[in-house]
């Protein structure tokens, strides 16, 4: 019980700093001269509720890759920053200049990025000095091989990352009513002429999820099973739990007929391919980082 009430309070903080910077993302966009009278707008106290939920769920999924981590201090606080930036900012803006173009002006998504670059380095670094120190001595992390014969692997994983990503947007938000007009229609939020495109985006954006499932295997404890189960709940619960903050972007059925899609797929992804690049994990003994 004691440990639990520890463990909470730690998560406060970090919370309430996450609070703190998505309230100062809202009031930098205010700043743009954009039309929002056709958009929804969702009362505080809806939205702060649905925040704070997120907030929790962020700061839990990061609490637990550190407690299994194998790094300290600012390596750990690095390793925390670039998963909360990479998987919450950067693979969304990849996707929302092309799904979100007509309605998401390009200079508010930099905001985004901006703020959220700055909230994943304090989150980073709250949490890591947060953390519980170990006792035990640091363990031996592991090298990933690099080599010719990972070119053809690569593809192959990228392959599988476009079948989830396709087959998961078939089965779900395509099928809800709404959804496909909230994108296709003739003042739909998605540019059509960049439907192209926005498949070939899926090679780098299938490639940043393979870094990081790479970065997750090479400094994480426990078997390779357990590794691939967190990576998978990191890959799911970061970017899926964003949807529960209601906003003025999305309809509430289209955003929240993408939350089982995002949870769904990005855990299978996450659990699959971790157990495909463990295979290129050797062990190095008596060397530690």
């Amino acid at each position: 019980m004691k440990k639990s009430l520890v463990l909470f309070i730690k998560c406060l903080i970090p919370a309430a700093l996450y609070i703190l910077m998505a309230i100062l993302t809202d009031s930098l966009i205010t700043l743009f001269d954009i039309d929002m009278s056709h958009f929804k707008m969702h009362s505080q106290q809806e939205t702060f509720m649905g925040l704070f939920t997120v907030a929790i769920i962020q700061i839990l999924v990061l609490t637990l890759v550190a407690n299994r981590s194998k790094l300290k201090s600012k390596h750990l606080a690095w390793l925390l920053s670039v998963l909360f930036f990479t998987i919450n900012h950067a693979l969304n803006v990849i996707e929302s200049l092309v799904f979100l173009r007509n309605i998401y002006p390009v200079s508010m998504q930099m905001v985004n990025l901006l703020i959220g670059l700055t909230t994943a380095i304090v989150l980073g670094y709250a949490i890591a000095y947060l953390r519980k120190p170990s006792e035990e001595n640091q363990e031996d992390i592991p090298v990933f091989i690099w080599s010719k014969n990972l070119v053809l692997s690569w593809a192959g994983w990228i392959i599988i990352w476009f079948i989830i990503y396709i087959c998961a947007g078939a089965l779900i938000p395509m099928n809800v009513d709404g959804v496909h007009e909230f994108y296709f229609s003739g003042e739909g939020a998605m540019d059509i002429s960049l439907v192209p495109i926005a498949y070939l985006m899926q090679i780098p954006r299938g490639s940043i999820w393979i870094l990081l499932a790479i970065a997750l295997q090479k400094y994480q404890k426990g078997t390779s099973w357990e590794k691939s189960l967190v990576t998978g709940i990191v890959f799911g619960c970061l970017m899926s739990s964003t949807l529960l903050i209601p906003n003025f972007l999305m309809p509430d059925i289209v955003r929240m007929a993408h939350l089982p899609e995002i949870l769904y797929a990005n855990l299978l992804w996450g659990i699959i391919i971790s157990w495909k690049v463990n295979k290129h994990f050797i062990p190095v003994v008596g060397a530690s980082e």
